[in-house]
């Protein structure tokens, strides 16, 4: 290999070369984000927030690491403990994992609309069901099936609250994507930006937009600029009001 080849390569920590090898899913997502010359600023500007972070306020960025999703931690993936990988290690680890994770298990993005008719749904057959224990039919006279409506309403009740609160997260969408540019009419890669930034937002309070959309381009496999990564979800921009350095 040509040492200006060589020298193009982004500076991965040895734990994330590790991982590569032994996260058996988006192989190679994985392979491109630890190798291609692209990915040189996006490395260095989490390494960089990392070690800010590690000098600033060790207990509290420890804090926020231990809080992280488990599947973002290299202990997961490696079968026990790593105690000789330190705080910016396990912040680029979360990141790559994040990146990989994210694009190897597709989700699909649901709009806040179709929640809300879906929960509608269920409450309307609540609401059949308590107007049925009172209908001159049956319901007044036959106990088992005045409980057995009781029940079955308080069952659809339930989960209509269910489904709204499943759907949390950055895949629900407040509407469709329909502006002009390469998210356009593509709302499962719009998660995806979504869904790295919040990682990230909740390591260094910030979703780090560049890094971001450069990591998404080479991802996703289309242009995506900072601008394309500015509309984030709300707790994002909270999260940048409930830490600051």
């Amino acid at each position: 290999m040509k040492a200006k080849e060589i020298a193009a390569r982004p500076r991965v920590p040895a734990i994330v070369r590790l991982l590569r090898r032994r996260v058996g899913i988006g192989r190679d997502v994985a392979l491109r984000l630890t190798t291609d010359a692209r990915m040189v600023g996006p490395w260095k500007e989490v390494r960089r927030q990392a070690k800010r972070l590690e000098t600033i306020d060790r207990d509290g960025f420890q804090v926020r690491l231990a809080a992280l999703p488990d599947c973002l931690k290299a202990d997961t993936w490696l079968g026990g403990p790593c105690p000789s990988i330190d705080l910016t290690d396990q912040a680029c680890v979360a990141f790559f994992l994040a990146a990989v994770i994210e694009s190897a298990i597709p989700k699909k993005a649901v709009s806040e609309h179709a929640i809300a008719q879906e929960a509608q749904r269920w409450r309307a057959g609540a609401a059949l069901c308590r107007e049925a224990t009172y209908s001159p039919h049956r319901g007044p006279i036959d106990c088992e099936l005045r409980e057995a409506l009781r029940i079955s309403s308080a069952y659809f009740n339930e989960w209509a609250a269910f489904v709204e609160t499943a759907s949390e997260g950055p895949y629900k969408i407040k509407r469709g994507t329909r502006k002009l540019g390469p998210l356009a009419g593509n709302d499962a890669a719009r998660g995806y930006v979504r869904a790295v930034a919040e990682v990230l937002s909740d390591l260094f309070s910030s979703p780090l937009r560049g890094t971001i959309a450069t990591t998404a381009t080479i991802v996703l496999g289309c242009s995506i600029s900072n601008k394309d990564v500015e509309n984030q979800p709300k707790r994002l921009k909270a999260s940048n009001k409930r830490f600051r350095y």
